[in-house]
């Protein structure tokens, strides 16, 4: 019968009661202070760790930036930042294969439009280095989708063009990077160096003359200068050419 049923001292519990919310005040108002490990925890700390991860990188002490990231890798597992640099930690420490399934893997992942481009330019990057223009272009053509107003998707599509012969693709993809980053001395320089390429001279010519122009006339580099008397040579103004190469001297 549920009257025979043993009922809590009525004294008793509510002593109990109180002391337990008091308890459970106490803990909940340290808790800045007690060192819980829980997820949260983790995910309050990557921010930070990222931050350290980078500036170690920056100072050039990459085993100490290595463990940071790996420590933010480990809290959040779409922090794109840091498998971005452990990636390229990993690929300057010539694990190259190990660099490129890093940064494969975080190209996967969520993450704002701009940390995806950085992995994919990363990527990009990687490819071309070694050689393997398919999968450059790829990453290139993936960074142009996910951030088409950054000049260095199209910057990365042109290289590769370059490199595998398509280039009037490349010409037209370096415009488009222009377009994006006027006065970008790296890629003006790269224009003149394809206009030359694709047999052009009075083209390479009038590029290199807006290239020197981004510097003092007496502080031009002896690229720009040879670059100049090679498409005036070219061009069929030799003496032009000795001109400019006696000016550079």
């Amino acid at each position: 019968m549920r009257s025979n049923e043993t009922r809590p001292n009525g004294r008793f519990y509510g002593v109990s009661a109180g002391l337990l919310a008091a308890a459970l005040s106490l803990i909940l108002g340290c808790q800045g202070i007690l060192p819980f490990r829980g997820v949260g925890r983790k995910d309050d700390r990557r921010p930070e760790l990222g931050r350290e991860g980078v500036a170690a990188f920056e100072a050039g002490n990459y085993d100490l930036a290595a463990e940071k990231f790996a420590q933010a890798i480990k809290s959040d597992e779409n922090d794109l930042l840091s498998r971005r640099y452990y990636g390229e930690i990993l690929w300057r420490d010539g694990k190259k294969n190990e660099a490129i399934r890093v940064l494969s893997d975080a190209a996967g992942r969520e993450g704002t439009a701009e940390d995806r481009a950085a992995v994919c330019e990363s990527l990009a990057e990687k490819f071309l280095e070694s050689d393997r223009a398919a999968s450059a272009l790829h990453y290139a053509d993936k960074m142009i989708e996910l951030t088409p107003r950054r000049y260095k998707g199209w910057q990365l599509r042109a290289m590769v063009c370059q490199q595998i012969g398509k280039k009037d693709e490349a010409l037209t993809d370096y415009h488009r990077a222009l377009q994006l980053a006027p006065g970008d001395k790296d890629l003006i320089r790269s224009l003149a160096v394809l206009e030359g390429e694709l047999g052009d001279d009075r083209a390479a010519l009038a590029v290199w003359e807006e290239l020197g122009r981004l510097y003092p006339s007496r502080e031009q580099p002896i690229d720009v200068l040879l670059g100049k008397a090679e498409a005036c040579r070219h061009f069929g103004t030799g003496a032009a050419g000795g001109g400019l190469l006696r000016r550079g001297g």
